[in-house]
């Protein structure tokens, strides 16, 4: 997840173009949920699926997730429609949260 982590740490301000960190954290304030940003993120993969199945290796692989000219990611909504089309649980997540005294992944 080398590619992932300035995503995360910066909540995408750091990658994406400001129209879409700005429709990210909208959700991610109205849900209070951190599915948005992983839903982001498998947005961006699957908007870049077809350049990354071409890469040759490694270095072009990086050079594509750096890269954001993808029309979609002009396009606030559609980038939205994409990533709210991924439906996961907490535990696919892997997202823990203690109840109690138990640490449980819901």
């Amino acid at each position: 997840m080398i590619y992932s982590t300035p995503w995360f740490m910066t909540l995408y301000a750091s990658t994406l173009p400001i129209n879409l960190v700005v429709r990210i954290l909208d959700l991610f304030l109205y849900e209070g949920d951190s599915k948005i940003l992983y839903r982001a993120g498998m947005a961006i993969l699957k908007i870049k699926e077809a350049d990354l199945l071409k890469a040759k290796d490694f270095d072009r692989f990086m050079k594509i997730l750096k890269e954001f000219s993808n029309p979609e990611f002009e396009d606030d909504d559609k980038f939205t429609k994409i990533a709210m089309g991924f439906n996961f649980t907490r535990k696919q997540m892997g997202v823990g949260f203690f109840v109690g005294n138990i640490f449980e992944i819901i």
